[in-house]
């Protein structure tokens, strides 16, 4: 093989890697995008939750100030 053929098959094993490289960091970022999706569902749940048990204090709130003015 010639030097000239060496060469362009180095090239394209760097090519090769360096694609590889990319691949690997393309799944890490959809994996990082993954894990934040489902981190914030999770925190949306948690809100909703919040928002629900503040609702329903503030109804209790409210029945327990109206019958005090009974």
């Amino acid at each position: 093989m010639s030097k000239a053929a060496k060469v362009l098959v180095d090239a394209a094993k760097t090519l090769t890697d360096a694609g590889n490289t990319l691949a690997d960091a393309a799944m890490l970022t959809v994996e990082s995008t993954k894990t934040m999706a489902e981190g914030a569902i999770k925190r949306r749940g948690l809100a909703q939750s919040y928002a629900s048990r503040a609702v329903r204090g503030d109804a209790a709130r409210l029945n327990t100030n109206a019958s005090l003015l009974v």
